[in-house]
């Protein structure tokens, strides 16, 4: 028995790929357009839009998990928005975000998270959230209170 009769990284290996094959499976764990969260729109045409707009998986997700996890339980996810209120106009599969798919508490998976239809600005909101941010900025406190200044003396 000599050690160049037996390749021992080899054996090794093969262990290891014995133990995953019996004990893991690829498999998909979320279904293209699934539906993890909501996102208000601000000046958005449609009422429904500004409170409950679909955030949505793009892409079917799969990973590598244990062979007797149960989905419904041990798979979780965390969800989370680049903004906390968007503002139309925004165009269908935006990415607005992400989500964390856990197995336990084991990260197995990420995806971004898009918008699941278009949301179109209605143009009197939009214009009003104008004015708003306007007459609230620094600039025009500043300036206006620069006139009262000046006309005081």
């Amino acid at each position: 028995d000599t050690d160049s009769e037996h390749i021992y990284s080899y054996q090794i290996a093969n262990t290891l790929i014995d133990y995953a094959i019996k004990n893991f499976q690829y498999k998909q764990i979320f279904e293209k357009d699934k539906v993890v969260c909501s996102v208000s729109v601000k000046s958005a045409l449609k009422e429904e839009n500004s409170d409950n707009t679909k955030c949505v998986i793009p892409n079917d997700i799969f990973a590598l998990i244990p062979k007797d996890t149960d989905l419904s339980n041990e798979i979780t996810y965390k969800t989370f928005l680049h903004e906390t209120e968007l503002v139309a106009p925004i165009e269908k599969n935006a990415v607005v975000g992400g989500v964390h798919i856990y197995c336990g508490d084991v990260l197995i998976a990420e995806s971004p998270i898009v918008i699941n239809e278009s949301v179109e600005s209605n143009a009197i909101l939009s214009t009003l959230d104008g004015m708003k941010a306007f007459f609230t900025s620094r600039f025009f406190i500043i300036m206006t209170n620069l006139q009262k200044l000046l006309n005081l003396n």
